[in-house]
């Protein structure tokens, strides 16, 4: 960090907030403590008083709405989008939350850019067509714009993948 110059020398080290994103159907079966996860076979017993010892934050998006701070509007749209994948609603999210995405979208492009992407790559209920449908109908120039980059590059991808497996057939 000091080397980036995030940190200055003899500051202290920014908080790190441990949290588990959990999109599994079970239950959570595994420990909340940091120290119940860590594998410590094999380690010199006099190693443990510096194995990390902290709650995680589990959130579980198997649930019907995780835990999300109100003012936290870029968590909530990118917990909001992995629960969709997760119940394959992506285009139910998508029409949903097409307007916020385009009032973040000037001072947050990488990120919409970032669960655009995800969107419509995670196959996860949101056709091709379905998602050009709503970015033409709903979307801002800018909006368009991005998802249409996102668009060409999957298809792009694609092309290339299924050379590549013609080649090697």
């Amino acid at each position: 960090l000091i080397n980036e110059g995030s940190l200055t020398s003899g500051a202290k080290l920014p908080f790190v907030y441990p949290i588990v994103l959990y999109q599994g159907t079970e239950g959570w079966e595994k420990g909340l403590a940091l120290e119940e996860l860590i594998d410590l076979d094999g380690i010199a017993p006099e190693l443990y008083r510096w194995v990390p010892s902290f709650e995680i934050d589990l959130i579980r998006l198997d649930q019907d709405s995780p835990r999300i701070r109100p003012n936290d509007q870029l968590a909530g749209l990118g917990l909001s989008l992995m629960q969709a994948v997760m119940f394959r609603k992506v285009t139910e999210w998508l029409e949903t939350h097409i307007d916020e995405l385009n009032q973040i979208f000037d001072e947050h492009r990488r990120l919409v850019r970032l669960l655009l992407d995800y969107a419509l790559r995670s196959g996860a209920g949101l056709t091709f067509q379905d998602f050009q449908r709503i970015v033409e109908e709903k979307g801002d120039s800018n909006m368009r714009y991005e998802a249409g980059s996102v668009a060409e590059e999957l298809v792009a991808k694609g092309k290339a993948e299924g050379k590549a497996e013609g080649k090697a057939e």
